[in-house]
């Protein structure tokens, strides 16, 4: 066969070969179309609820909209502000660590929008930033008459802390940062997946980070990789929470808005002391907690064992008990 004929038959098999993937690609995509349907009808359904119903806590008033908070603790004791991660359950995130905490500090545990009781927001919106988070969390102080308070973060938590040390640095005493994610703001694998068209992104944000059956399963059987077994009454919570309406639409509309951060930029200016907890489990994790340790100027690093991302649910004694020593350093 001569080497023109050869090429025709390889440009031919090409060209086939490229109708054949063409034809497989959309029909792919009417499957995840027809399933993005068929999902977002359960997803209608399934957000039930008012953002207040159930709410065991108060309610502030930040830019027009509802914050849920809960205050636990001794009133008289030096006040103790938690700030939550990237999670449903919102400020529950700490119903670990808080029993270990409460008899001597006052703890004030704010559910930051999109999370928890608080209200949902379906568009973008200054108090999904970063910059608005921290602006809410000094409003919820002011509502308080607290004038100065520690600040304990967990994971994506920790951007909100840091920007509050920085814009109001007179409000920060001390720092604590727990698995803090300071150097990644992008939203990860789930913000991307809720990015797809045609309904497509929805019905993911809902599957996995909503009341979908697997963003709930995910959540019952995290103690098979990271050693926090939630009972079941948290179970239900957190389902309860994910079906508050307009919960999908608010994760999508937060991960759409754009950080407006001074993190990871501005770390050397933050001058108050911090304290770096990170699970020993958390490899990936101890490399940034020594990278942070190098930016901040008063930092020092403990690691709790056999943690995982989230030491205040996995080791919860031993993580109060890393924080109450290091709040109890002041001079």
């Amino acid at each position: 066969m001569s080497q023109s004929k050869q090429e025709a038959r390889r440009g031919g098999c090409l060209r086939a070969s490229g109708w054949v993937a063409l034809f497989l690609l959309l029909l792919l995509v009417a499957g995840a179309a027809f399933w993005a349907q068929s999902t977002n009808h359960t997803l209608g359904a399934s957000e039930r609820f008012a953002a207040g119903d159930g709410a065991p806590g108060s309610f502030v008033e930040v830019d027009g909209r509802q914050i849920h908070y809960q205050l636990l603790g001794n009133p008289d004791g030096q006040p103790l502000l938690f700030v939550h991660g990237f999670n449903v359950n919102g400020g529950y995130e700490w119903s670990e660590i808080a029993p270990y905490l409460e008899e001597k500090y006052f703890l004030i545990i704010p559910d930051l929008p999109p999370f928890g009781h608080s209200e949902r927001i379906g568009e973008t919106s200054p108090l999904y930033t970063v910059q608005g988070q921290a602006n809410a969390l000094v409003t919820l102080l002011d509502s308080l008459n607290v004038e100065q308070a520690d600040v304990v973060a967990a994971s994506a938590g920790g951007a909100a802390a840091v920007q509050m040390a920085l814009d109001y640095p007179e409000r920060v005493e001390r720092l604590v940062l727990i698995g803090a994610e300071l150097y990644d703001s992008g939203g990860g694998i789930f913000a991307q997946l809720g990015a797809l068209p045609f309904g497509i992104g929805r019905a993911n944000t809902w599957t996995g980070l909503g009341a979908g059956p697997r963003s709930g399963a995910l959540f019952a059987i995290g103690c098979r990789t990271n050693g926090y077994c939630p009972d079941q009454e948290t179970i239900e919570r957190r389902q309860h929470l994910a079906e508050i309406q307009g919960t999908t639409d608010a994760i999508m509309a937060r991960n759409s808005t754009l950080p407006a951060s001074r993190v990871p930029a501005d770390l050397a200016q933050v001058q108050q002391p911090v304290l770096l907890i990170w699970g020993g489990g958390d490899l990936r994790g101890i490399e940034t907690a020594n990278r942070l340790a190098a930016e901040l100027p008063n930092a020092t690093v403990e690691i709790v064992a056999e943690a995982d991302h989230t030491p205040h649910l996995h080791k919860p004694a031993a993580t109060a008990l890393l924080i109450d020593n290091f709040l109890m350093q002041r001079s």
